[in-house]
């Protein structure tokens, strides 16, 4: 097993990890940021299209990160979709304030341990 990357192909290696910079808006407006966030949101359909593929090829960690992931509408949903295309993990970078990640996260949780509707 090669690390961080692994073979496709004899001549061909890919990523381990896919970082998603996706999300659109962020809680701060940090000085140093070098990140322009654009004006739209993306289509979570077609991203998660994207990533499936990048799965069926042998990607299995996902990294979201943007401005804040936390500001997309969807997001969780968009995560649920993510599990379903059983990735190793996925992580996020976040930069909102404490107390409103914690309470996303403990939402998250909620839902996850009452399982679909």
């Amino acid at each position: 097993m090669l690390t961080p990357i692994q073979a496709v192909s004899n001549d061909t290696f890919l990523p381990e990890r896919l970082n998603l910079a996706i999300g659109k808006r962020c809680f701060v407006s940090c000085q140093g940021c070098y990140t322009h966030f654009g004006q739209h949101e993306p289509d979570l359909k077609r991203l998660l299209e994207s990533v499936s593929r990048f799965v069926d090829l042998g990607v299995r960690d996902i990294t979201i990160s943007g401005g804040d992931p936390l500001t997309m509408h969807n997001l969780l949903g968009f995560l649920d979709d993510l599990r379903q295309l059983k990735v190793r993990s996925i992580n996020s970078i976040l930069s909102g304030p404490i107390s409103f990640k914690t309470r996303c996260v403990k939402r998250y949780l909620q839902d996850l341990k009452a399982g679909p509707p």
